[in-house]
């Protein structure tokens, strides 16, 4: 099995082993391709807490959503308007009604269509 292979709960368990012991974490967040300030936070975290344990609730999730169903069904009736709306004028639509501002980008719209 390769360093790589070993999943993130594992790696972090791992290294927070290494710090209470002394040994050289930041050789095994290289080895395991973990950022050394990634793995630093790690450490750091499980000190002021005093609980070495990782705790998994904390990962993973959605993040904040600024986009919701109403404002996808105003964009979407102003591009039956307007077909070839960029997005930036999306991202204006947007602002102007709802007062939401979000970045212009293909990942913004795409995960918000992906929703719809």
């Amino acid at each position: 099995m390769q360093p790589r292979d070993v999943d993130r709960l594992s790696v972090r368990k791992i290294i927070l082993a290494a710090a209470i012991a002394h040994e050289d974490w930041k050789l095994l967040a290289r080895m395991f391709g973990v950022n050394e300030c990634t793995a630093s936070n790690w450490i750091t975290t499980a000190r002021k807490r005093e609980e070495w344990a990782p705790d998994r609730a904390q990962w993973g999730g959605k993040r904040h959503q600024k986009i919701y169903e109403h404002h996808v069904e105003r964009i979407l009736e102003a591009v039956s308007v307007t077909p070839d709306m960029t997005l930036e004028e999306m991202a204006s639509i947007v602002a102007t009604d709802f007062r939401v501002i979000v970045t212009a980008t293909w990942r913004t719209c795409r995960s918000v269509l992906d929703t719809v």
